[in-house]
C-alpha cells in the first residue's frame, strides 16, 4: 500500500492524484452505503430529512449563534473555529482547484465546488451522524461516555465495532483514511511546489523532487506535531491567521473583478 501511493505521487496531477481521489470517493460511498444498510435504515433517513429542515428553517440564527449567555463554548470549538479554518485555508485550497480545474468556466467551477462538496458532506453526517444518535438514543453505545473518558478516536472505533463484520469494516476504514490523508498530503505538495518553483509555464508540472521534498517536511512536521500533542495550538493559529486572510479577500475580489473586466470587456 504504501509502495503504491508513494509512486502515486510521483505521477503528478492527472495520473497520480487524480487516480487516488476517485478511489477515494469510491471507498467512501461504499462505507456510507454499507452503513446504511447495515444500520437503521428508517432513522438514518428521517433523521436526515429532519435535520435538513431544522438547518433551513434556523440557517441564519445558527451561522451567527454565540451563546453569550450559556458560555457552552460549542459556537467557539465548532462555529468560529471553522469559520477561520476555511477563510485560512480557502487561499491555498482555491490555488489547487483553480489548477485542476483548467479549460472550466467559473459557473462550472462553484457549482461542482459547491454541489458535489455539499452533497457529500451531507451524505457523511447524515450517516455517520445519524447511526451515532441512533446508538445514544437507543442505550446500545454511550458514545458521550466514551468521549468523555477516552476522546475522539475511542469514539471512531468504538462505533465501527458495533457494525457487522466489525473487523473488515475497521480494516476498509483504516485503508480509506490513509488515502485520504495522502491525496491531502499530494495536493499540499503540490501547490507548495508549484508556489516555490521559480518559473512553471502553462500545462507544466513542478518538478518530482521538489513534490518530494515538500512532501517529507509536511509529513515531518505532521508527525512532530502529533508526537508532542501541539494540534491545539495549530487550530488555535489558525483562527488567528484567519483575520488578516479576510482582509485579503477584499484584495483578491477587487483583482479578480478587475481581471474579469480586462478578459471580457463586453461582459461576455
Amino acid at each position: 500500500m504504501d509502495h503504491y501511493i508513494y509512486s502515486q505521487r510521483l505521477l503528478g496531477l492527472y495520473k497520480g492524484i487524480r487516480k487516488l481521489s476517485d478511489i477515494n470517493v469510491y471507498l467512501a460511498l461504499a462505507l456510507a452505503i454499507f452503513i446504511l444498510i447495515a444500520g437503521p435504515t428508517l432513522f438514518i433517513l428521517s433523521n436526515f430529512t429532519n435535520s435538513l429542515g431544522l438547518m433551513f428553517q434556523n440557517f441564519i440564527h445558527m451561522s451567527f449563534y454565540t451563546d453569550p449567555n450559556g458560555g457552552s463554548g460549542f459556537p467557539q470549538m465548532w462555529t468560529v473555529f471553522y469559520w477561520a479554518w476555511f477563510a485560512a485555508t480557502a487561499p491555498f485550497i482555491g490555488l489547487f482547484v483553480a489548477r485542476i480545474s483548467r479549460g472550466r468556466s467559473i459557473r462550472q467551477l462553484i457549482l461542482s465546488i459547491l454541489l458535489w462538496g455539499t452533497v457529500g458532506s451531507w451524505i457523511y453526517f447524515a450517516v455517520f451522524g445519524g447511526y451515532a444518535i441512533h446508538l445514544e438514543t437507543n442505550n446500545v453505545l454511550s458514545l458521550t461516555n466514551i468521549l468523555a473518558n477516552d476522546g475522539e478516536q475511542a469514539v471512531i472505533v468504538e462505533l465501527l465495532r458495533s457494525l457487522p463484520i466489525s473487523t473488515i469494516v475497521m480494516i476498509f476504514f483504516v485503508v480509506l483514511a490513509f488515502i485520504f490523508l495522502a491525496t491531502s498530503l499530494d495536493s499540499a505538495s503540490y501547490v507548495l511546489a508549484s508556489i516555490a518553483t521559480k518559473e512553471l509555464k502553462d500545462e507544466e508540472e513542478p518538478a518530482r523532487w521538489h513534490r518530494v521534498v515538500w512532501g517529507f517536511i509536511l509529513s515531518i512536521l505532521a508527525i512532530s506535531l502529533i508526537s508532542v500533542g501541539a494540534l491545539r495550538v495549530v487550530q488555535t493559529s489558525a483562527v488567528i491567521v484567519a483575520v488578516p486572510v479576510v482582509v485579503l479577500y477584499l484584495l483578491f475580489t477587487i483583482s479578480l473583478i478587475r481581471s474579469l473586466k480586462k478578459d471580457f470587456p463586453k461582459g461576455g
